[in-house]
């Protein structure tokens, strides 16, 4: 009887795996479900130390993977879906903070060693400007009757300075975005009521127009940002003052 000529499209048949293969693939996907658990755990800040320490011995207790997994998706499940948004955006911001760093290694790999001193000066200069500015602040917050809690006051003035993101700031401290813009507008009086020279005054104003704070401010943010505490007064301008300091004074009592 003649060969049949094998054809290059038929498909190879794989040959079954044996039970302990099939023993084998199971545990070890058994055992990154168990990883993945412990990971969940342990950024489950919003539970109590106590819940934590229960979450953990019943862990070391469980005798398989399987076991141990079952428990991280329980703790996954036992938060809520605020909690999960603030996990993956901690996750997002870790990513996205490595990305940005190994680019900006290869940004500083490709020039030249004068160029990396010029940098380095100029960060230096900044945050020495940075550093004198707030030591002022602090001693006008330590004047001001209104802020109540003043080491926090300084904190979130520090991060204004150096030109983080109000939302950013708000989510660090716990407090709300509109208590951020109070303390930025308290600093603008600070500065705008008690420069004795025009060198400070100048020099204050560029630091704080660096800021990607600067725009909120604006009408137009005001509009997209603050519409549920806008407030309209008696010739139907926009008039958010009131609100701001409500929150201001919330925030650092």
């Amino acid at each position: 009887m003649p060969e049949i000529p094998k054809s290059s499209h038929m498909k190879k048949i794989k040959p079954r795996k044996t039970t302990e293969e099939r023993s084998e693939i199971e545990r070890r996907k058994n055992i990154e479900k168990a990883k993945r658990g412990k990971a969940i755990w342990q950024i489950l800040v919003a539970k109590s130390s106590k819940e934590r320490s229960e979450i953990a011995r019943k862990r070391e207790a469980a005798k398989s993977p399987e076991e141990k997994s079952e428990i991280g998706r329980k703790a996954w499940a036992g938060i809520t879906p605020e909690q999960r948004t603030m996990i993956a955006r901690r996750g997002w911001i870790k990513k996205t903070s490595i990305e940005r760093s190994a680019l900006g290694v290869k940004k500083w790999a490709g020039i030249t060693p004068e160029q990396r001193t010029m940098i380095a000066r100029k960060g230096w200069a900044t945050k020495k400007r940075v550093s004198e500015v707030l030591s002022w602040v602090t001693v006008k917050v330590n004047q001001d009757k209104v802020i109540r809690n003043k080491k926090l006051f300084v904190k979130v003035a520090n991060d204004i300075l150096n030109g983080n993101l109000a939302r950013d700031i708000a989510e660090r401290y716990n407090i709300s975005e509109l208590a951020v813009i109070g303390a930025r507008r308290r600093l603008t009086t600070y500065f705008k009521f008690s420069i004795s020279t025009q060198k400070e005054d100048i020099r204050i104003k560029s630091l704080l127009a660096k800021t990607r704070f600067w725009d909120t401010f604006t009408e137009k943010w005001a509009n997209q940002n603050l519409w549920p505490y806008i407030i309209y007064n008696k010739q139907g301008q926009i008039n958010y003052a009131e609100e701001v300091t409500k929150a201001l004074v919330s925030a650092f009592k």
